[in-house]
């Protein structure tokens, strides 16, 4: 499978460590120029970078939900990058075409 590695590094210096990854969708617009605004959801889409899942991710994600964050936990966080960089792909020149409104 491919994988956006970005963690690669982070993840060969510190074997031992559990790596979380995450991608996060939150609704912003800007208004006029540097009034930026939350217009809908949050959410983050997180797991252990090598798929292997354990307490520390179970107890991040508790912690974002004690916060009032919506977070869900996926086994395949590199599918969810993916899944990240085709809704970029899309919405980024949407926003450029028309001026960033």
């Amino acid at each position: 499978a491919r994988v956006i590695e970005v963690e690669k590094t982070v993840a060969t210096k510190f074997p031992s460590n559990t790596l979380i990854s995450c991608t996060a969708y939150v609704g912003l617009a800007e208004y006029e120029l540097g009034s930026i605004r939350h217009t809908f959801g949050s959410r983050i889409i997180m797991g252990n970078f090598n798929g292997e899942n354990d307490e520390n991710v179970a107890n991040f994600a508790s912690l974002l939900t004690a916060g009032d964050i919506d977070n869900v936990v996926i086994d395949n966080v590199q599918e969810s990058r993916w899944h990240k960089l085709l809704w970029n792909s899309s919405f980024n020149p949407a926003s450029i075409v028309s001026g960033g409104k």
